[in-house]
């Protein structure tokens, strides 16, 4: 058994053995540890990563799940057959990413560059957008006792303390602050996507931005009452939030962490993303559009 640290790059749907030529895979095999092994074995059965011990050495066959996983001594890395700028296009598309001009399209697609740099690179250009141009604020209710009065005088308090016995009195205002719950969500998003990367110079770009939150903003836990209650927060004034929104759910679900409390939780050494779910959402993105451009154009020459 080999302990020497290895790093594989393959395709999607691709199959690699110890026997073929100049394959890295002979006398490769997983280490004798229990979490690994389990991890291997519910890769197979949910079938997004079969892992196999032959005599000569490991056999993998890659699926429709890209990214980076490791296991024991052993690095995964599963590349798109797409790379590039036209990846890039068609995620923005997809999901209603935001094309922020920086000219990072045809940087992406190095050999040792995993999916999720992509994503997270993603991340980096939505969150400096609603930096430079101001965090949203809410009004939070605050109370507080104040030697300088400060939005409306708490009248029933001081009846119930026996009338004004020091000098300050009960005040209650609504200051707008930028700790509320979106930009915590945003806060923890930027600290989940440091952990997926194995880039340092996307690592520096992230704790920089947190840099920029961590003072003015709290921490919170990433979970499903958290993201259901932002969604019913969210409305036209943080529309320009929902790109990165969108971007931090996927990156919470392709590292295999369960936001339903009442569902199993299958924690990855990795990120895997499903290229099949994306194929699904951009051909349901393009449909919806073709239908839309449909109806207005037969709505515009009836009208005619």
């Amino acid at each position: 058994m080999t302990t020497t640290p290895i790093s594989l790059h393959l395709k999607e749907w691709t199959h690699l053995a110890p026997t073929d030529p100049g394959s890295q895979l002979t006398g490769v095999f997983l280490e004798e540890d229990t979490s690994v092994k389990k991890v291997v074995s519910q890769l197979s059965a949910q079938r997004m990563l079969t892992i196999s011990e032959l005599r000569a050495g490991l056999s993998i066959e890659t699926t429709s799940y890209v990214g980076r996983i490791r296991l024991g001594n052993i690095q995964i890395t599963i590349h798109p057959k797409i790379t590039g700028a036209p990846l890039v296009h068609l995620l923005r598309y997809a999901y209603g990413l935001r094309d922020l001009k920086t000219g990072n399209e045809v940087a992406f697609g190095g050999e040792h560059q995993a999916f999720q740099e992509l994503l997270i690179q993603q991340l980096i250009e939505e969150v400096s957008e609603l930096v430079a141009r101001g965090l949203h604020r809410r009004y939070v209710r605050t109370d507080q006792v104040l030697a300088n009065p400060r939005g409306r005088i708490d009248l029933q308090r001081i009846a119930r303390q026996g009338g004004v016995i020091q000098a300050t009195l009960p005040c209650t205002y609504y200051p707008r602050l930028e700790d509320c719950l979106i930009n915590q969500v945003l806060l923890q998003g930027l600290h989940q996507a440091a952990r997926l990367t194995d880039e340092s110079s996307l690592r520096i770009k992230l704790y920089r931005l947190v840099s920029v939150f961590q003072e003015a903003v709290s921490p919170i836990r990433l979970d499903e009452h958290t993201l259901k209650r932002l969604h019913r927060e969210m409305d036209r004034l943080t529309a320009a939030y929902r790109p990165a929104i969108t971007i931090i759910e996927m990156l919470l679900a392709a590292e295999g962490i369960s936001l339903a409390e009442s569902l199993p939780k299958m924690r990855l050494p990795g990120f895997l993303f499903n290229m099949d779910i994306f194929f699904q959402t951009l051909l349901s993105h393009f449909l919806k559009s073709t239908y839309r451009t449909t109806r207005y154009a037969t709505s515009t020459r009836s009208k005619a």
